[in-house]
């Protein structure tokens, strides 16, 4: 295909160049330059932009060709509208409100007060008619050029894989708005605000899990008014996080991430629960060198299974019990070389999914799918690859479910910070080409009946539904100094 690219006059940012060189791996790229686009705040630019927006020389023609099978406008000015009545299709950036990204992109929304930006690559047709081919919300975080740096990244990919045979999330798109004006004092303010927040919770502050055991199924959990009765375990670690709640033998059990006190390693750990809630048995089920947790169970045709995260070791390993819950072997590797968290695996249509994130690519952000016609393998990446980018609603929160032959995914929430809610997700769309999903419910801290900051998982077994909570204290002196010191030596390095 060949496709013809509108930039501005002069340098680009580096975003944008980024975005051509990937489009030549894909397509037959032209480039032609319309106009020439003064940047705006200029100032705050400079101070906060970061690298994704460094001017970036590029070669382009003042005299290509239109005749293309498709137009991608990059010009801060875009949608254009006399372009956009060309016979070819014409894509283009936006925000959320379908105005031009302008030159600090995601600054209005920030400038006032949202803590999240939208960011989107729409297409017009030459009968008018528009679609979103890419959309991706993105979390203000402790500066406003690493927030753009993780969201210009994912942007600049999209026009290279939104090809018609694997658009994720087709929609109809609203008529692009003007662009809405915006205070550099306000984006400052609240730039600084969250680089202050940021400092402040990774340096002294530490989180706590504990696990809370409800009597239902759930479905109950798709009412966002839903308030259950928790029972919460009282075990004696003051950490464990991602319960998964199995029954064997007429047996409960609940496994799920213990932490090491020194090392800050994570380990799986299980609990035998009584009829009353307490602690029957407390054991360690699987240790490694490397960081474990997310101990996704789940069972296949007589067996039980498990494939815990295991991010730092760039490897997913299926595991099968030998002596279930408590011993597992190492059975088959279903994602190598990448940093999957959170693996959940589900059999749905016939097929094995698994979703997941990957930490290189901002861990609560992107989804990831895998697909396999045997358990074993061998795995498949979906087409679409990143099938969502979502903050809000990306990274997997436990045991997915079918309520009338519909596929329900639980997801994290982690716009406020890691592990706030959890987002119920109704799947729309899942082949080995498509994919698409719809928030119908969210369940917050405030519907788990106690004081917390937060919670992340949800899993389910015969009528018991397990979920966990997060409760933020001061940070003991020695993790402090643990903290301080690997920020002295990251610092080091990269100014060496």
């Amino acid at each position: 295909m060949r496709c013809t690219v509108l930039v501005d006059a002069g340098a680009l940012p580096q975003w944008k160049h980024d975005c051509i060189e990937a489009m030549r791996a894909a397509y037959d790229v032209e480039t032609l330059s319309r106009e020439h686009h003064g940047a705006r705040n200029s100032l705050v630019r400079r101070v906060l932009g970061g690298r994704m927006l460094h001017p970036v020389a590029l070669a382009s023609s003042s005299t290509a060709s239109l005749n293309s099978d498709f137009i991608l406008d990059l010009r801060s000015s875009a949608p254009d509208a006399d372009v956009a009545a060309e016979s070819a299709p014409y894509w283009y950036f936006c925000d959320g409100d379908g105005a031009p990204l302008g030159d600090l992109p995601g600054a209005a929304e920030i400038a006032n007060g949202s803590p999240t930006f939208t960011l989107q690559l729409r297409t017009r047709q030459p009968d008018a008619s528009m679609e979103t081919l890419r959309t991706g919300t993105f979390k203000l975080l402790y500066s406003y050029g690493r927030s753009l740096e993780i969201a210009l990244n994912e942007c600049c990919r999209w026009p290279a894989i939104a090809r018609p045979s694997t658009l994720p999330q087709k929609r109809a798109a609203q008529a692009s708005s003007l662009p809405e004006r915006f205070s550099g004092i306000a984006l400052l303010w609240y730039v600084a605000r969250a680089f202050f927040a940021h400092a402040y919770a990774h340096l002294l502050l530490d989180a706590r899990w504990e696990v809370g055991l409800i009597a239902g199924s759930p479905e109950d959990f798709l009412r966002d008014d839903f308030v259950p009765d928790v029972r919460w375990v009282r075990e004696t670690s003051g950490f464990f996080a991602d319960p998964f709640v199995v029954t064997m033998s007429d047996r409960r059990y609940v496994l799920g991430e213990r932490l090491d006190g020194k090392t800050r390693n994570g380990f799986i750990a299980c609990l035998e629960i009584g009829e009353n809630g307490q602690v029957l048995k407390d054991s360690t089920v699987l240790r490694s060198s490397t960081h474990l947790s997310y101990p996704y169970v789940f069972a296949h045709d007589g067996a039980w299974y498990m494939v815990p995260e295991n991010a730092q070791a760039k490897r997913a390993i299926l595991y099968r019990a030998i002596e279930a819950p408590y011993h597992w072997e190492p059975l088959a590797t279903v994602v190598d070389g990448v940093g999957s968290c959170d693996n959940t695996i589900v059999r749905y249509a016939d097929r094995w999914w698994l979703f997941c994130t990957h930490p290189s690519r901002d861990a609560n952000l992107n989804l990831f799918l895998y697909h396999a016609q045997d358990l074993h393998g061998p795995w498949t990446a979906h087409a679409a690859n990143p099938v969502k980018t979502d903050i809000r609603s990306a990274r997997p929160a436990g045991t997915p479910f079918v309520v009338d032959g519909v596929l329900y995914r639980p997801a994290q929430n982690c716009v406020r910070s890691y592990g706030d809610a959890i987002a119920f997700n109704r799947i729309t769309a899942l082949d080995e080409e498509t994919f698409s999903e719809e928030v119908v419910a969210t369940f917050t801290r405030r519907n788990a009946g106690k004081p917390n900051q937060g919670v992340h998982t949800i899993s389910h077994t015969n009528g018991t539904v397990a979920i966990d909570c997060k409760t933020v204290t001061r940070a003991g002196g020695r993790l402090v100094r643990q903290r301080l010191s690997q920020l002295v030596t990251r610092a080091l390095s990269l100014a060496t």
